[in-house]
Formats: structure tokens, sequence, C-alpha cells
């Protein structure tokens, strides 16, 4: 808020012409994301072990079943359940 002013001036600076990038959300990752948030909660709650192995194969194979369900499996995107992922 102390700085709403200038906020609002750097807006005006912008040419006109500027153009807007946006992506597109994946929603098939969307999906993927909710549903291993659930798992997870629900193996930390139950005092299952957890590794980073285990959490990436299970990241993946949730995203190649909703891409089944949602019928984009041509359109196959580099996972990011790599090792840096985690």
């Amino acid at each position: 808020m102390q700085n709403k002013e200038k906020i609002r001036a750097s807006f005006y600076v912008a040419p006109q012409n500027a153009k807007v990038t946006a992506i597109a959300p994946d929603k098939v990752l969307m999906k993927a994301e909710k549903a291993l948030n659930f798992w997870l909660k629900v193996r930390i709650e139950r005092g299952y072990p957890l590794t980073a192995y285990v959490l990436r194969q299970k990241s993946l194979s949730l995203y190649e079943n909703f891409q089944k369900k949602d019928g984009t499996e041509e359109e196959t995107k580099p996972s990011a359940a790599n090792r840096r992922w985690l």
C-alpha cells in the first residue's frame, strides 16, 4: 500500500503496443498435482514411508493416467518429475 502510486505509475510508462504473453495452464498437470497432493497427505497421515523416487513415480503415473482420460496422449510433454523437481 505504501508504494501504490509508484506501482500504478509504472503501468503508465509501458508502451501502448506492448503485448501480453500468457501461457494457458495444462489442465492435465493441474489435475495430477491435486491428486498427488491428496495422495501425499493420506500417506503422511497414515505414517507410510515415502521417498523421492516413490513420489516421482506416483507423479508420473498420475500424469499419464489423467492424460489418457483427457485424450491428450499424443501431446506428451516433458515431465517435471525429474530428480531436480522435488
